[in-house]
């Protein structure tokens, strides 16, 4: 049993886009509902339709169809005139060759293909600091003229981008285009008339350089050591950096008088620097780390950092100008040292017979300002050498002064050698001298003297350290003798003259 025949429909949606020399037409194709299409065309203003489809029905297969978008060409007609517009119609014819009512008119007016003359005396102006390109042109004026396009890109054998939204006015010349990237663009402007046909310009290049300096380095930190000063800091992270300036001034009470020069002549890419300077300069240094990039922009500098060389100059060598004895003591007096940066000074002696066991006199280190010192160590009958040295406050030692030597006067000795026994044995012709033992000084030992018959005293005995003495002698007159003691300080202690009687 079959359905009701129904008559076909004309095909949906038929549009066409004419070029200069053909015309391409699509449409709906709807394979279960007709089998083709015929295609008819007239002159606009002029007679009857003429069918242009000639080899029966254009008709789209299941294969075709299944591709179908609304770009797809089912049909195309080359053979048209040029001046010429056109309307068409299409009729459906179905699988029974029957044939659909005419859909309605499609026109092709005539279009207008030749294109406005081109654009020229294009100029080109960057402002890099804003990332911005003016473009101006010239024109000539045409009637069907609508506007402009401005087109950039990168590179001239590249595809261009169209950098305006919607159709520049023909009465505007110039265009402002913003957030440029760093680096070398191409321009093109094309005129553009009312058929939307296009003419560009020739290209023209310009550049947007790089004015944005980079970050000022952070973290400077400086070290001073004998003869050198070392400055380190954290790296900056712009890739385009090209290294980086130390600048150093002298330090000036007010930072605003502060003077900087370069002290390295081309840039370093390491984030480390040692300056080397003479051991004895002292002044304060303020030092400061400027970054460049490839473009030569310049970073702000980094917080300054102050540095000064360690102090490594001694004070001058002082002099002594005397030592004397004070009540017992001794008064050592010396020049004041000229060093600014004096702290004070230390005394030193030694024995007389030891000058290389050299003692410090003072605890505490001598004030600078005074240039006088008491010793109340000192012993009677000793000798002393005496030398000072300056001492600056960051430690600095001078070299030692001239010696001074004082001998301290000994005491006189009051003791006296008490003879507890002198006589004479006649019998035996025997002399027997006895004495007391010195306790108060250390003794060497003791000789007994006798005197002579010209009556001098001379040495009986050798030095000995015992107290008693007998020698066999026979006397014919009374003998006088003295027994002499000898400390190992050096003094005789005497007993006096005493008479041996017959």
């Amino acid at each position: 049993m079959c359905s009701e025949y129904s008559k076909p429909m004309p095909p949906e949606n038929p549009t066409l886009n004419r070029k200069k020399k053909y015309i391409t037409f699509n449409w709906k194709p709807e394979l279960y509902r007709y089998y083709g299409v015929e295609i008819y065309r007239k002159e606009i203003g002029e007679g009857e339709y003429e069918k242009i489809t000639t080899i029966g029905p254009r008709a789209i297969q299941p294969k075709s169809a299944k591709k179908y978008n609304e770009n797809s060409i089912f049909f195309v007609d080359t053979n048209i005139v040029y001046e010429t517009g056109y309307t068409y119609k299409f009729e459906a014819v179905d699988y029974f060759n029957q044939r659909s009512e005419m859909s309605a008119e499609v026109a092709a007016p005539m279009k207008d293909f030749v294109p406005p003359q081109m654009p020229f005396g294009l100029k080109l102006t960057p402002n890099s600091v804003i990332g911005k390109v003016n473009v101006v042109w010239e024109a000539i004026d045409e009637a069907d003229l609508a506007g402009y396009n401005v087109y950039t890109g990168q590179n001239p054998d590249s595809s261009f981008i169209k950098v305006n939204a919607e159709l520049i006015s023909k009465e505007s010349k110039s265009y402002d285009l913003a957030g440029m990237s760093v680096g070398g663009h191409y321009f093109s402007v094309s005129s553009v008339d009312i058929a939307g046909n296009e003419a560009s310009s020739g290209l023209m290049f310009t550049e947007i350089k790089d004015v944005e300096p980079p970050s000022a380095p952070k973290n400077l930190v400086s070290e001073a050591t004998s003869g050198e000063i070392k400055l380190s800091w954290r790296a900056n992270s712009e890739s385009d950096l090209l290294g980086y300036y130390i600048q150093k001034s002298l330090n000036h009470k007010n930072p605003e008088d502060n003077r900087y020069i370069n002290v390295n002549s081309t840039p370093i890419k390491e984030t480390q620097y040692i300056e080397s300077l003479s051991k004895n300069i002292k002044n304060k240094f303020v030092y400061r780390v400027v970054a460049i990039d490839t473009n030569f922009n310049r970073s702000q500098p980094s917080i300054n950092s102050l540095a000064q060389m360690p102090d490594v100059t001694p004070p001058l060598t002082p002099v002594i100008k005397n030592v004397s004895l004070e009540e017992g003591n001794i008064r050592i007096n010396w020049l004041k040292n000229v060093d600014p940066d004096l702290k004070g000074y230390n005394l030193y002696k030694s024995g007389f017979n030891d000058s290389a066991a050299k003692e410090q006199v003072n605890i505490k280190l001598i004030p600078s300002a005074t240039a006088t010192y008491l010793d109340r160590r000192a012993d009677k009958g000793d000798s002393y050498l005496y030398v000072i040295e300056a001492v600056d406050v960051t430690g600095n030692v001078s070299e030692t002064s001239n010696t001074f030597k004082i001998e301290i006067p000994k005491a006189p000795v009051t003791d006296t050698i008490m003879v507890s026994k002198a006589n004479y044995n006649n019998k035996k012709k025997q002399v027997t001298i006895q004495w007391d033992e010195i306790k108060t000084h250390e003794m060497k030992g003791y000789v007994v003297y006798v005197t002579d018959d010209s009556g001098i005293l001379r040495p009986a005995s050798g030095l000995s350290i015992y107290t008693e003495f007998k020698v066999k002698k026979e006397l014919n007159a009374p003998l006088e003798i003295e027994v002499r003691g000898y400390t190992k300080d050096g003094d005789i202690i005497r007993s006096g003259k005493t008479t041996i009687k017959i």
